[in-house]
């Protein structure tokens, strides 16, 4: 924390126009009106970052041999003028003066590196970050309006960087930017990269920010858009390689679940012969938000009560992953353009009306296209668990393991019938 003194022997400035700094959370904020008072703060509290005055008591900080050495001495007055080594500074400007000295409000937030390859020229100040001696320095490498070539990020990436950062209160507008590019991106060039990114920003934005035009658009957008291009990729080999390709690909797991959990559950639909457009369209925003509200990706292998019960993550993780149906049924509450009942069959996508928990087995009751998802979600599961641990695998083991997890004869139907076109 910042420390912030006042010395003025006989006041003479207002100092009800330094409460916002008294208020600041980054501030130790004393102010002292004797030279006993002031020795006494240092003493206790330590040497201050910055020290206010007048112009009266200036000449007398120099009987306390610890100032000699203050980052900045400011002198409050009616009128600014310059000075090299003293401040004056209007006392009606003196907390957005220090706010910008001390780097208060201007805290750092780190950016996936990957974020970045969409875009063509900076929209806010961006950031590399060196570390020294366990400390942080921050160097502006994007000035607002630079051009960012992509072989200076792919060069990046290849030294092992993975996040680039932007100020906090840059974050907003570089996440409008970002999302706004990403679905041109998706809805034009029909770019899979910009579909993978798109997706890891809207599940930041949710987290962030909760519902949001901004976070809801790159969902709408991938909704319309990920599938019929993860078909496209499948039309050139065939469905098994498709799958073989995304799990040894080096893409987030967010995405890769979401991937095979759509490829699968799809081709289990176009078996149905009830099945219509909007099914499909249900059953893709179910594929793309169904986990939205999951803090830690791997959170996202559990979907069964022992799973949950044998999962070891802290009291406040395992309470987001128990609730996560019901978070992100609640995310959607003010989405007035989301396709009709999506929001219920997220709520017991893990076989539980209420959206608390899993069930013990597929599930009572449940809509048919959520029963087609458990099943999709489980087998990516436990693709997912074989690739992560390097053993291969067939695919008849899989589908074997997740029967045993839903044994009945609705799961077998379906399982036969997705094992005849793997």
């Amino acid at each position: 924390m910042k420390k912030v003194f006042t010395f003025i022997m006989k006041p003479k400035v207002d100092h009800l126009a330094l409460t916002e700094i008294s208020q600041n959370p980054g501030v130790k904020y004393i102010m002292d009106s004797s030279l006993v008072g002031l020795r006494s703060s240092i003493e206790n509290i330590g040497r201050p970052d910055i020290i206010l005055t007048d112009t009266n008591s200036m000449a007398l900080l120099s009987e306390i041999s610890d100032l000699e050495n203050v980052e900045k001495k400011i002198i409050l007055c009616p009128n600014e003028q310059a000075n090299s080594e003293i401040d004056y500074i209007e006392i009606s400007k003196i907390d957005e003066y220090i706010n910008s000295f001390l780097n208060l409000g201007r805290s750092f937030e780190k950016i996936p590196l990957n974020f970045f390859y969409s875009m063509e020229k900076a929209s806010v100040d961006i950031f590399i970050r060196l570390q020294k001696q366990g400390q942080s320095k921050f160097i502006l490498r994007y000035a607002k309006n630079d051009i960012i070539e992509l072989s200076d990020l792919t060069s990046y990436s290849e030294k092992g960087m993975v996040d680039l950062y932007v100020k906090s209160t840059d974050k907003d507008e570089l996440y409008n930017m970002l999302s706004n590019s990403l679905c041109y991106e998706i809805g034009v060039n029909d770019s899979l990269d910009a579909m993978k990114n798109g997706l890891e920003l809207s599940r930041s934005l949710f987290l962030e920010s909760g519902y949001t035009p901004c976070s809801i658009q790159l969902i709408e957008e991938l909704n319309t858009s990920l599938f019929n291009r993860l078909e496209q990729e499948a039309s050139s080999s065939s469905e098994a390689e498709l799958l073989q390709s995304i799990l040894s690909s080096k893409d987030s797991l967010y995405y890769k679940k979401v991937a095979l959990q759509m490829i699968l559950g799809m081709d289990i639909l176009k078996k149905e012969d009830w099945s219509m457009d909007r099914h499909f369209e249900l059953y893709s925003f179910i594929s793309l938000f169904a986990d939205i509200a999951l803090t830690d990706t791997k959170m996202g292998l559990i979907s069964t009560d022992d799973e949950y019960d044998k999962s070891k993550f802290d009291e406040m993780d395992a309470e987001i992953l128990e609730n996560h149906a019901l978070l992100a049924f609640e995310l959607l509450a003010n989405y007035e353009a989301r396709p009709i009942n999506v929001d219920l069959l997220i709520l017991e996508h893990h076989g539980m009306k209420s959206g608390i928990g899993f069930s013990k087995n597929i599930g009572v009751g449940l809509n048919k296209i959520v029963v087609i998802f458990r099943i999709a979600e489980n087998i990516a599961i436990e693709m997912l668990k074989k690739e992560e641990s390097g053993k291969s695998f067939f695919m008849d083991e899989i589908l074997d393991l997740v029967e045993k997890k839903f044994d009945s004869p609705r799961t077998r139907k379906i399982l036969d019938q997705l094992e005849l076109s793997i």
